[in-house]
C-alpha cells in the first residue's frame, strides 16, 4: 500500500493538470431513493425495505475524479419476519409483537471515478467512507400470563430500542446526464455494509448536481 500511494497521489496530479480538463468547480448535490434491507444479519433483519434521502457538496478535481462529502437520512419500516422468540414457561398462548421504524444518519466521504460518456451519457465508480448512527426502533412482546390469563406484562426485544454508531464502507456504479451547463442527474446502486456486518443495504437512488 506504502508503495502505491505515491503513484496514486502522482496519476491525481497528471489528471488534474492534463491539458483540455475543466477547471476545478464546486456542486451542491441532493439525493433520494429506495434502500434495500435484504442482506443484514442480527435484530435489523426484523426491519423492511425503506427509504434514503441526504445532500452534499462535491469537488471536481478533474473531469474524471470528484471529491465528495455526503449526509443521509435513512428510515426503516418494521416487519417482524425474523423474531427469534423463547418465551418462558409462564407466558400463556397469547402473545404479539410491535414495532417502531429503525431510523439513521450517516456522514461520509468519497471518491467518484467519472469515465469518458458516450451521447452525453457517463458512467461512474463512487467509494466511500463514513459513520453511521441508527436508533434501532423498540420491539415489544406482549404476552397473558397465567391460567386465567388476565396479567398481562410487555419486554422489549432484544436488540432493539438502542442507539448504534458504526463505520461503514460502501461502493457505486451509476449513469450521469448533463441536464444543463450548471445541471446534471445520475442514478446509482450501491452496495453499503457497516464494519460490524449487521447493516448491509443495497440503496438505489437519484441524484440532482448544481454548479455553484
Amino acid at each position: 500500500m506504502r508503495k502505491l500511494l505515491p503513484l496514486i497521489i502522482v496519476s491525481i496530479m497528471a489528471l488534474q493538470w492534463t491539458p483540455g480538463f475543466a477547471q476545478s468547480r464546486v456542486y451542491l448535490e441532493g439525493f433520494g431513493g429506495t434502500s434495500f434491507n435484504t442482506l443484514s444479519t442480527g435484530v435489523m433483519r426484523n426491519w423492511g425495505n425503506g427509504w434514503t434521502a441526504g445532500t452534499g457538496l462535491s469537488y471536481e478535481l478533474s473531469r474524471s475524479i470528484n471529491f465528495l462529502l455526503s449526509v443521509a437520512y435513512e428510515r426503516y419500516p418494521f416487519q417482524g419476519d425474523n423474531l427469534e422468540i423463547i418465551l418462558p414457561q409462564i407466558v400463556g398462548p397469547k402473545y404479539s409483537f410491535t414495532g417502531s421504524p429503525t431510523d439513521g444518519e450517516a456522514v461520509s466521504l468519497g471518491i467518484r471515478f467519472i469515465s469518458a460518456g458516450i451521447n452525453f451519457v457517463s458512467p461512474f465508480l463512487s467509494l466511500n467512507l463514513g459513520v453511521s448512527h441508527y436508533k434501532m426502533g423498540k420491539i415489544t412482546m406482549s404476552g397473558s400470563f397465567g391460567w386465567n390469563q388476565r396479567s398481562a406484562s410487555n419486554y422489549t426485544y432484544p436488540g432493539s430500542d438502542i442507539s448504534i454508531t458504526n463505520p461503514f464502507a460502501s461502493i457505486g456504479f451509476g449513469l450521469m446526464v448533463p441536464v444543463s451547463p450548471v445541471i446534471a442527474m445520475s442514478v446509482e446502486g450501491s452496495f453499503s455494509q457497516s464494519f460490524d456486518s449487521y447493516r448491509t443495504f443495497l440503496p438505489f437512488i437519484f441524484r440532482l448536481r448544481y454548479a455553484l
